[in-house]
């Protein structure tokens, strides 16, 4: 068995849900390196974006029996949640930020099982992060190659008053 084939036990009815993948490929769309695995096409709500993980150090575990502190999502009440304070979390927001996408699912795959979570687009923190994305390009970035502050210059007070 090839670990990289997680779409195999992907399929609509072992979620409940009438779920079609549509695309499975690298995306046009961007943001610190984050593209799309895929795009998924739902009868009822519309199109959303797929992200997949395939945990390696969890292969011989159901997604759901995880019980490391460390791991991307956690079980409440039976179901695997992503944890809003995981990297990967901002990354799902990112890709749908993006891609101007409502939703996505966040599939965890390991060869003895699978789960999809279905992640809301959470506009408050996309408009955080892209503020904290301008702030970082207009000022940090710009610091490393002026030195405006360590030669006692001011930052440029409109790229502040934009953030």
């Amino acid at each position: 068995m090839q670990y990289s084939k997680p779409l195999a036990l992907a399929k609509p009815e072992a979620q409940g849900t009438a779920l079609m993948l549509v695309q499975t490929c690298c995306s046009p769309y961007t943001l610190h390196k984050q593209g799309l695995d895929g795009l998924v096409n739902c009868t009822l709500c519309g199109k959303g974006a797929l992200e997949i993980k395939c945990p390696y150090k969890y292969r011989h575990v159901k997604p759901h029996d995880i019980t490391d502190s460390t791991f991307c999502s956690e079980n409440v009440a039976g179901n695997l949640v992503l944890k809003k304070n995981h990297n990967y979390y901002y990354h799902v927001q990112g890709q749908m930020g993006v891609a101007k996408l409502p939703w996505a699912d966040f599939l965890v795959w390991t060869p003895v099982g699978c789960s999809v979570e279905r992640v809301r687009f959470d506009e408050n923190l996309w408009t955080v992060m892209i503020s904290l994305t301008n702030f970082y390009g207009r000022n940090f970035v710009a610091e490393l190659f002026s030195r405006r502050v360590k030669r006692g210059k001011l930052l440029d007070p409109q790229s502040l008053a934009d953030n």
